[in-house]
């Protein structure tokens, strides 16, 4: 299974599917030492502050989206959202949260491109979003994480 970072994605507002845009990971300080020792190219340059007061580095990704290298020019279906958030000092706990939790959680990361959400907008994505499974994800070790999403990624 294919899956996205949480830093850019396009929704189509027909299709409903996601495209990614941001050909860098963001990594915020705190997910520095869980990622470091698995990534050869982690990088070493200097830190940025971003506007919201976050301390990141960035890693490149390779821009073949496909395991061919092709372009997913028509995007992803979503079957699922997670909303991770790093806790030090506890076990990975993956729970379910409904669809009105979900939107609240988007709803401050959604920037329409090129004019507001119109009503019809915002009725798709509440009906879009309400078919989906949606989880919050706690988790002190990103090996622990990976454990919890398994079930989500068969």
């Amino acid at each position: 299974r294919d899956v996205l970072c949480d830093d850019t994605v396009v929704l189509d507002q027909r299709s409903m599917r996601i495209r990614p845009v941001a050909p860098h990971l963001c990594l915020k300080s705190g997910a520095w030492h869980a990622i470091e020792p698995r990534i050869a190219a982690f990088p070493d340059g200097p830190a940025l502050r971003r506007p919201d007061g976050a301390l990141v580095r960035y890693l490149a990704l390779d821009r073949r989206s496909g395991r061919d290298g092709r372009a997913r020019s028509r995007g992803y279906a979503v079957r699922s959202i997670v909303f991770p958030r790093y806790r030090p000092g506890g076990a990975a706990n993956l729970v379910p949260i409904g669809a009105a939790a979900a939107l609240q959680r988007l709803a401050c990361c959604i920037d329409p491109l090129g004019h507001p959400l119109s009503s019809t907008d915002i009725e798709r994505l509440i009906r879009w979003v309400g078919g989906l499974d949606c989880y919050t994800l706690t988790h002190d070790s990103l090996d622990d994480a990976v454990t919890a999403l398994g079930g989500l990624l068969q």
